[in-house]
């Protein structure tokens, strides 16, 4: 994924749980570990949810990570593909962040998302070129 110009991020190894940042710590850096094994990369984002933005800000502070909260969540676990597009495709704007779970549904949504998106004038990018931190690769 990491070759294909994809960013990876984290939500940690739980993140339906929350804590104080000693708790979310010890969770996201086991994600990190899980991540590192499974693709031989650092994950460099860190996406927080439903967590306390405290903790959560420290916790990823001490990371290094950037903590990135979504402008859309796509609700990927939730519906079918029908419904994931239409989400997509609601009022987007300029520097949306969509938070596209890994699921079935969403895989089967995400061509009509990208061709719904560029119909309305959008380029997909990166969450680090959104922010402003795109690094030109030399060829």
């Amino acid at each position: 994924m990491v070759q294909d110009g994809h960013e990876i991020g984290t939500m940690g190894q739980e993140p339906m749980q929350d804590g104080n940042a000693g708790f979310l710590l010890a969770d996201i850096s086991r994600s990190l570990k899980s991540i590192y094994e499974a693709a031989g990369v650092y994950a460099k984002l860190y996406y927080s949810g439903d967590r306390a933005l405290k903790g959560s800000t420290q916790a990823a502070a001490k990371l290094g990570l950037k903590h990135i909260l979504c402008t859309t969540d796509l609700l990927s676990g939730r519906g079918n593909a029908s419904d994931i597009i239409n989400r997509a495709l609601d009022k987007p704007f300029d520097g949306t962040i969509l938070l596209i779970q890994p699921t079935a549904e969403a895989i089967k949504a995400m061509p009509k998302c990208i061709e719904g998106l560029g119909k309305l004038g959008f380029r997909l990018v990166t969450v680090s070129e959104a922010l402003g931190e795109y690094k030109q690769r030399i060829v």
